[in-house]
């Protein structure tokens, strides 16, 4: 993850990594009110977050993997560990974190970057697609299942995507089969595609929820 000097006589550690290109990136996110600040997890090098250009610091250990950050706070942002473990919530940029993957309450199985999405119209509400997809509307103290993996009951989807015109429209993706659901996740359909070919990201139109 670097490299790092301890000085013994007050027990401190000291980030010499900086210039070193060292990270891979899985996923990153920009602070909507900040175009400087952004947050990003990493290959074996945990989480890192860019203060000013130049200035990168860690946000969380391990393996980082989805971020996501308020957009109208960026003290306000989300982590995760490999397989969707360890999904962290921060609303202080980072001095105190909760695991929020803990209130799920059941058994979860995640993809290795397992895909989650804050609202546009709402950050305190949040889509997470484990083999199952739960939302909460209080930043990740409570959740409620609104779907599941029918076509490979137990694997992880791969995508999910919430509609900015429209929050109740949802994007999913499992390998080569996109979901959509228009009325918040009580019924889910099949999106018939012009090839099959494995899905890894989605986008949707910030004015036309279903391009």
């Amino acid at each position: 993850g670097g490299v790092y000097r301890l000085n013994e006589t007050t027990d401190t550690w000291m980030d010499l990594s900086n210039g070193m290109k060292i990270g891979q990136f899985y996923r990153i996110a920009n602070a909507g009110n900040n175009d400087v600040f952004m947050i990003g997890g990493t290959q074996d090098n945990g989480g890192r977050k860019r203060l000013t250009i130049g200035e990168w610091v860690n946000a969380n250990g391990g393996d980082g993997m989805e971020v996501a950050i308020q957009p109208d706070d960026m003290d306000t942002y989300y982590t995760t560990y490999i397989n969707g473990t360890g999904l962290q919530r921060t609303t202080d940029g980072g001095l105190n974190t909760v695991d929020i993957h803990q209130n799920i309450g059941q058994q979860t199985n995640g993809q290795w970057v397992t895909p989650y999405d804050l609202d546009p119209n709402n950050s305190n509400v949040i889509v997470a697609a484990y083999d199952n997809i739960f939302r909460t509307t209080n930043q990740g103290d409570t959740w409620e299942m609104i779907g599941t993996n029918t076509i490979a009951p137990g694997e992880g989807f791969t995508d999910i995507e919430i509609a900015a015109s429209n929050s109740d429209i949802i994007y999913a993706a499992y390998h080569d089969y996109l979901f959509k659901t228009t009325n918040g996740g009580n019924t889910w359909t099949t999106v018939n595609l012009p090839a099959n070919a494995p899905i890894t990201r989605i986008a949707v139109h910030p004015q036309d929820p279903d391009k």
